[in-house]
């Protein structure tokens, strides 16, 4: 499956849904289409959504690896991203978990797990109150 991102340039948000089966392949796809999009801000906060995640289909080497690369977008920042991931089912919250543990080694990024769209949205200061608000008249990238 792919992954489908919004960005947000004026609330410095970035915001993606893995969603169905996906595998450390569709993460570097992601990850390309990122890096070529010039409005991208690396210092911007991220919303991650897994509440339509069926498989996330990664080891624990392959987790890291793609913290390594994720850890050069975030080398010339001065202070940490803030990264929240909505994860309300306990598979997805475990991989968020391992993440999270993952992203506290380098300390370029900070990592929260809710289990609901709106305590994600309010650690971000985002006054909308479901993903659904938040994306309204927005343009997402598939």
């Amino acid at each position: 499956m792919g992954i489908p991102y919004t960005y947000f340039p004026d609330r410095q948000l970035l915001f993606l849904r893995l969603e169905g089966h996906i595998t450390q392949r569709d993460i570097f796809r992601y990850f390309s289409k990122l890096e070529n999009d010039r409005t991208w801000d690396h210092g911007c906060r991220e919303l991650i959504d897994f509440s339509n995640l069926t498989n996330l289909d990664l080891s624990y080497q392959e987790m890291r690896t793609i913290r390594l690369r994720e850890k050069s977008y975030y080398e010339s920042l001065d202070n940490p991203v803030l990264c929240v991931i909505h994860a309300p089912e306990d598979t997805g919250f475990g991989m968020a978990r391992m993440y999270q543990q993952l992203a506290e080694i380098n300390d370029d990024l900070v990592v929260e797990i809710v289990s609901t769209e709106a305590e994600a949205l309010a650690r971000l200061d985002i006054p909308e109150t479901s993903f659904d608000a938040l994306l309204t008249a927005a343009h997402t990238v598939d």
